[in-house]
């Protein structure tokens, strides 16, 4: 029978690796592939305007209201913040999403552990 600080000592070290490895996995070019899709395009531009306007409500697109893309403000301000720490580049763009990314992993192992334990369970 192992001790149990060993055991311990072995998954924290086996969840840090796993933990690496999918912050390498996310993180891995980020900011040099192209920015080829329509909507990251369009997002960025969006996001590029309200800031350069100071506009933190309405999106635009070529400096009119863009009533093409309907969508809440919440991911322009995250891109807008991603373009203030790395610059108005594809890094910038896409920083702020991928840290989401992370955090939402985060809820999921959340639940998931609750479910493992039994807390949600009825009975």
């Amino acid at each position: 029978m192992r001790n149990p600080s060993v055991r311990n000592i072995s998954f924290y070290a086996a969840a840090a690796l796993i933990f690496s490895m999918m912050v390498y996995n996310v993180f891995y070019h980020l900011g040099t592939f192209p920015i080829s899709s329509w909507d990251e395009a369009r997002h960025g531009v969006n996001a590029y305007e309200m800031l350069r306007h100071g506009n933190l409500i309405v999106n635009t697109y070529l400096g009119h209201p863009d009533y093409w893309n309907l969508k809440p403000p919440v991911s322009y301000w995250a891109i807008m913040i991603g373009y203030k720490l790395v610059g108005m580049n594809a890094l910038g763009l896409r920083l702020m999403l991928f840290i989401a990314k992370l955090k939402c992993r985060d809820v999921q192992n959340f639940y998931a552990n609750g479910y493992a334990e039994g807390l949600y369970m009825e009975g």
